[in-house]
Formats: structure tokens, sequence, C-alpha cells
């Protein structure tokens, strides 16, 4: 949409909404097998993280291109902020996916990124 705000949200919601049904238990169990299984670890992060990664730096550049975030952003970095939380609580399960972490996530990215 051109909104980064808006876009990074509705990116972020896919994947809560996925992790909290039936793929959120299957996602869990891959990445504990792709601890000791070097090629599941290779595939899960070909398949699943890479694509997703590269939707993300799309976004996060072109906001940088444009002058809404700081040309020093690093975006592997910012990715990480704004998905590993999502990981965090999917394997640890100390808090739920809810629907505010979107939007919080973006924000606290967002806050420090302009």
């Amino acid at each position: 949409s051109g909104d980064l705000a808006r876009d990074l949200t509705a990116q972020i919601t896919l994947m809560v909404d996925a992790f909290r049904g039936r793929a959120g238990a299957i996602m869990a169990e891959l990445i504990g097998a792709a601890q000791t299984d070097a090629a599941l670890a290779d595939q899960l992060r070909a398949l699943w993280i890479q694509p997703r990664r590269d939707a993300g730096t799309i976004l996060i550049q072109g906001a940088i291109d444009r002058g809404e975030l700081r040309p020093d952003v690093d975006i592997q970095v910012a990715l990480d902020q704004l998905f590993g939380p999502l990981y965090f609580r999917l394997l640890v399960r100390h808090l739920p996916l809810d629907d505010p972490m979107p939007a919080a996530l973006v924000r606290a990215f967002l806050d420090g990124a302009r």
C-alpha cells in the first residue's frame, strides 16, 4: 500500500493468525526438529523464513528510499526486531500471540527507526 506501518502490521498479523492455529503447532515442531536436522533447517530457512524476510526487506528498503526511515537502518536487525518476538512467543509460550502484538511491534520499531 505504500504505508509502511500498515504494510508491516498486515504482514505480522498474517503470521500471528497462522501461528495461533494448527500452523503454529506445526512450525514449533519443525523448528524443534530443525535443531538436530541440518537438511530440515536448510529447507525451513529456504521455504519459510527467507521468503518472509525478502518481503519485509522490500517494505523496509522502500521506506528508506522514500525517506520514511533513517538511511542507516540495518534491515536484517529490523526484521529480527519485528518478527523474532513472534517465534519467541510461539516457542516459549510465556505470553500469547495476541491481536495487539503486531501493531505494538511496528510502533516500537518505527519509534527507533525514524
